[in-house]
């Protein structure tokens, strides 16, 4: 409930996918183009949802039922969801990040590549590249 009243007032502030105030902590949208397209959201701080990197690989890309979910700590946990309930619906006007492009937000960088996307926990170095392919661990 929290993560949908954020999204609303980010968008009725006309913020779209930019970062939120501060004091309410930091978020950032993006999804990945071509075939290997992910939906992904990073949450720094932000009241009532875990610091993390969360991407999803599902429709169009993949059938619901083989949907792909990861999860990404600040501490370089990987945390893996498959199926319909990975999916949701990102905010909209939210961005694509363009191949060989990064985002980085706190603790995170995901990257936008043609395999997929990428993101690690920056102090580690450790994280995910998920694509339409499927998952594996950097």
């Amino acid at each position: 409930m929290l993560r949908v009243a954020l999204v609303v007032a980010l968008l009725g502030l006309g913020i779209g996918a930019a970062t939120a105030p501060a004091s309410a902590g930091s978020q950032r949208f993006f999804f990945t183009p071509g075939p290997n397209g992910a939906s992904c959201e990073i949450d720094v701080g932000v009241p009532g949802l875990s610091t993390q990197a969360w991407c999803v690989v599902g429709p169009p890309h993949l059938a619901a039922r083989k949907a792909i979910g990861v999860a990404l700590t600040a501490a370089g946990a990987v945390k893996v969801c498959h199926g319909l309930h990975c999916v949701g619906n990102a905010p909209e006007r939210t961005p694509t990040l363009p191949y060989g492009r990064s985002i980085g937000l706190g603790p995170f960088r995901c990257t936008s590549l043609r395999q997929g996307v990428r993101c690690i926990a920056t102090k580690l170095g450790h994280g995910f590249l998920l694509g339409s392919h499927g998952l594996s661990r950097v």
